[in-house]
C-alpha cells in the first residue's frame, strides 16, 4: 500500500485550470485568480497552445505561501 501521492511542500499548492480562448491576452504569469473558497493564487504559467479537446487554454497557478 504505497502512498497515492505525496505532497512536498505543503505551504503551497499548484492548481492547474482550463480558461477561454478569449482570455488569452489577460492571462499572464503574476496575475492573482481568486479560487472558489475565496482563497487566492498567482498564475505561473499559461500553455501557448490551445487543449484539443476542450479548445481552451490550461493555466498553472499557485496558492501564496500558507494558504495552502
Amino acid at each position: 500500500m504505497a502512498p497515492a501521492y505525496v505532497i512536498a511542500d505543503a505551504t503551497r499548492m499548484d492548481i492547474m485550470f482550463s480558461a477561454p480562448t478569449g482570455l488569452r491576452e489577460q492571462l499572464r504569469p503574476g496575475l492573482e485568480v481568486t479560487l472558489p473558497g475565496g482563497e487566492s493564487a498567482r498564475v505561473v504559467s499559461v500553455s501557448g497552445d490551445t487543449d484539443r479537446n476542450s479548445q481552451r487554454l490550461r493555466v498553472r497557478a499557485q496558492t501564496d505561501e500558507g494558504s495552502a
